[in-house]
């Protein structure tokens, strides 16, 4: 049973767990549903990219989601890393990790359950989910997205494993990696070295935050790009003059393509 927001609950039947990247998954029910993956199919595919100690914690059939696209696959949450299965789609042997569907636990820079056109959770290693969502989005540190939508009818319960699966996962990362931090600081003061903490603007409220502090007063913070719907390659909020309107920020990326920015070739 996992406990959501405000009292509620939802009975989950855990997803056996298998080892080495080997899983079984429900049987998929005729209809116009999206056919869910085998135990064959992902099994054989993910084996031959599967790297040593790593298992599936939970899965979930969705469609990966960008500017006129949507591609069907399965998210897969391990003890290593978040990646998206597209349907049919092999991996090569010499190239276990792929830069484009991976994203690598301690590279994952901020997640975020969606539920409607309103309801949006950021959740952070530790945090409880508060609904089933509907979508996830996944930050990498590398300012790559994955946009991730569930389907409804029977699978939303693998949905809220799956966000849970990843947010535990990220916990447990942390703290190895803030252990690793702790050694790593004693051994600075040691030497002497010190830096300044570097501010990570995540939230709306770091935004106007680190306004403030730099004087900026005739400029504000546009969320224009909150959802990654207008540029998935630039952050979410930016800052522009107060005169300038969310319809002209909006305008000025018409020419991206796919939310990306245009690449000139010189030949």
């Amino acid at each position: 049973m996992w406990w959501g927001g405000r009292g509620q609950s939802f009975n989950i039947a855990p997803q056996k767990e298998e080892p080495e990247l080997g899983f079984s998954g429900p049987k998929s029910d005729p209809g116009n549903r999206m056919p869910e993956p085998s135990s064959h199919q992902l099994g054989s595919c993910l084996a031959s990219g599967c790297l040593p100690g790593e298992h599936i914690l939970a899965w979930a059939p969705g469609r990966r989601k960008g500017p006129g696209l949507e591609l069907p696959g399965t998210l897969i949450c391990t003890n290593f890393r978040v990646t998206f299965q597209p349907c049919g789609w092999q991996r090569n042997q010499d190239t276990p990790l792929s830069s484009e569907y991976d994203f690598a636990l301690i590279n994952i820079g901020r997640l975020e359950a969606v539920s409607g056109l309103s309801r949006v959770q950021l959740l952070r290693p530790g945090s409880q989910l508060k609904f089933i969502p509907e979508e996830v989005l996944i930050h990498g540190r590398d300012f790559r997205l994955l946009r991730i939508g569930f389907e409804a009818g029977g699978l939303a319960p693998q949905a809220f494993q799956v966000t849970m699966a990843i947010i535990q996962a990220r916990a447990q990362s942390s703290q190895v990696q803030q252990y690793r931090g702790i050694t790593l600081s004693k051994a600075g003061k040691v030497s002497g070295s010190r830096k300044p903490p570097i501010p990570l603007l995540e939230t709306l409220e770091d935004w106007e935050t680190e306004r403030k502090k730099q004087g900026a007063r005739g400029w504000r913070v546009s969320m224009v790009n909150e959802r990654f719907d207008v540029a998935t390659s630039l952050s979410g909020y930016f800052w522009v003059p107060n005169r300038i309107l969310d319809s002209e920020v909006r305008r000025a990326f018409a020419h991206f393509h796919q939310g990306r920015g245009p690449v000139s070739l010189k030949l």
